[in-house]
């Protein structure tokens, strides 16, 4: 579950790269959470690869150990 923090314009994440985050935080393959989204495998790419540049994470899996530990999902 996301709890989009209010300064999400300071962190510099979009609401839809902090669910695609979230989808990929329960485990859920990239293809599934597409699905979920209504967004193309391509657009779930994106938005993770602009999001580890963002944070500086190296990779999905420093992405969704960031935002777990900035509480932006739970």
């Amino acid at each position: 579950m996301i709890a989009l923090p209010p300064e999400t314009e300071i962190i510099g994440l979009t609401r839809r790269q902090l669910q695609v985050i979230d989808g990929l935080s329960t485990g859920k393959p990239a293809k599934a959470v597409a699905g979920e989204l209504k967004l193309t495998i391509n657009q779930v790419t994106n938005d993770v690869q602009r999001a580890i540049h963002v944070l500086d994470a190296g990779n999905t899996v420093g992405l969704v150990a960031t935002a777990f530990r900035k509480g932006w999902i739970e």
